[in-house]
Formats: structure tokens, sequence, C-alpha cells
């Protein structure tokens, strides 16, 4: 079952998965023609990635950057068209850490004297309708505090491919991005930046077994989705595992366990807390978030 995407039968012994190379194959029907009859449906978006000195986005670094532009149909949410990618290394003025240099690949070496164009990649952020994260929460956090966005802006918005397209419901048995492109045929080798925002691009291309619509269409409906802070006050220490499991984050200054989840959602996510944390009543707080602060770190926490 998880191995369909791969063609799995019961026969099957083996299957190929092939490294991904930029640019990845674009729709057959989307040369320039189609594009300029059809410019009035087409947006541009971003997909994003960085690497860090850590993972406190007010304590640790950003140290890599990566902006892969890329043109797409809001109707059908498909890819039509990429763009030159935007990558940069950044000194953190400090070793980096023997766990960082074996999760990147980069030593101190590669980063020494580099710096980022913060404003080439700032005039690249805000040309963008939407940026897209596998782990928005994460990344937007050490991108816009590096690039000292101005809190009141209002454009792009962010959307996140870990949480915002229903992997366990299609048959993924995880949500990492590696358990996800290998399981859709292909690898994108180091763990770096650029590698990681170009194989999120091509995973979102791929279509859907059951819809047939490209899963980037699923995740545009999910981004303009009201979002709501679920947070469990209250909560009994026991329970804390469970709520781990149902991906709650632990907020330390307001010392409770939180989630965002779709406004939709809200109703179903007050049941399983009711059945599994209160053994009763719903008795969590819930505070709407405006989708432009969604994944924002400082609001959420804050909300």
């Amino acid at each position: 079952m998880f191995y369909r995407g791969l063609g799995v039968s019961a026969a099957t012994s083996e299957v190929i998965v092939h490294r991904l190379k930029f640019p990845p194959p674009l729709p057959s029907f989307a040369d320039d023609a189609w594009r300029a009859e059809n410019a009035e449906h087409l947006s541009l978006g971003l997909v994003v990635d960085s690497e860090t000195t850590g993972l406190d986005a007010f304590r640790d670094v950003l140290i890599e950057l990566a902006m892969v532009p890329f043109t797409y149909d809001r109707r059908t949410g498909r890819v039509v068209q990429f763009h030159e990618p935007f990558t940069g290394l950044e000194d953190p003025g400090e070793p980096l850490s023997p766990e960082i240099q074996a999760l990147t690949g980069l030593t101190d070496d590669d980063v020494k004297g580099q710096h980022i164009d913060r404003a080439r990649a700032l005039e690249i952020l805000h040309s963008a309708v939407i940026v897209i994260a596998h782990n928005a929460s994460f990344d937007r956090s050490f991108i816009e505090g590096f690039l000292d966005v101005d809190v009141r802006e209002r454009r792009p918005i962010w959307g996140c491919s870990l949480n915002q397209v229903d992997w366990l419901a299609k048959g993924m048995p995880g949500t990492k991005l590696e358990v996800l492109t290998v399981f859709h045929g292909f690898f994108i080798g180091n763990h770096r930046a650029v590698a990681d925002a170009t194989g999120t691009l091509h995973l979102l291309s791929q279509e859907d077994e059951t819809t047939g619509a490209p899963y980037l269409l699923e995740l545009l409906a999910n981004m303009r989705e009201p979002s709501i802070l679920v947070r469990a006050v209250g909560s009994a220490i026991e329970t804390k595992d469970l709520l781990k499991a149902r991906r709650y984050a632990w907020n330390a200054p307001a010392k409770v366990w939180q989630r965002v989840v779709a406004k939709k959602d809200l109703e179903s996510e007050h049941t399983w807390l009711a059945e599994n944390i209160y053994r009763g009543k719903s008795r969590a707080t819930v505070t709407e978030l405006s989708i432009h602060s969604r994944f924002r770190r400082g609001e959420e926490q804050d909300a």
C-alpha cells in the first residue's frame, strides 16, 4: 500500500529511485505561448529552505538560504515555469558544531567569510504571492529574522507542505521530506537548502492518485483556510506524550501545549481533546490567527 506511488505490486522485488535534477520536468503544454494566453491565472510562488546552527530562532543563526521561484496556475495548482534559484551561505562568526556539519555537509571553510545578499533575498521574497517551506514554522522564523522583515507586511502568504497536505491520509508512512520524496520515486541527495527546496517543489507537483490534481492544489486551498491556535490549558502532565503525538508543541513562556489547526477542523480537535486529554468536555482555549501571520513564531506564541 505505502509503495503504490512507486508502482509496487505483490510481485515486485525492487524499485528504482532517481536523483532529482533541476529543473524538474514541466507539463508538456506549459510553453511560452500557453503562459502568455493564461497569464491572468498565473502567480509567482517561492519554495524556501534554510540551514541553521540550531533549532532556536532567537539564539541560533541562519547559515544557508535557498529560494526557488516558480510560476503556478491558481486554478489547477500546476507548476508551469521554473525560475533561477537564489542561494547563499552566511558566516555565523563561530565554528559549526559537529552535529550541524554532519547534518548539512557544510564545513567551517565553506561558510568562512560568506555573506548572503540580504537586499536581493528580500526583493525575491516580496515578489512572490506565496512562500512554501517543508516546516514553515521553522523556516519562516529564521528567514524573516535574518532578512529583518517588517511584521506588518501582508505579502506573501506562507504555506507549509509538511502540515497543510494530509500525507498520512494518502497512505504515506511519514511526513519527512526524505520519506515523501523516496515514496514518489526520487531522492534529493545531500541535506542542503537548494536541494531540499527543489525537492519540495517537485514533490508538490506530483499528482494525488485519488484526485488527479497536484498536491500543490490541496496546499493552496488549505493556505486560504482560517487557522486556529488551540491551547490545551490545564492538561495533565501524564498526557504530554499524547499531545506530542498529536503535534502539539510546548510553549514554555505560557506553560501550555498548543497547536494550530484549520478552522474547519476545530470541532474534531475539541472532540479529540475531550476524549483523550480531558476525559470530559474540552477546556482548550482557541484564538483565530490571520493567514498573513500563520507560521510566524512570535505571533503564534503570543496570541
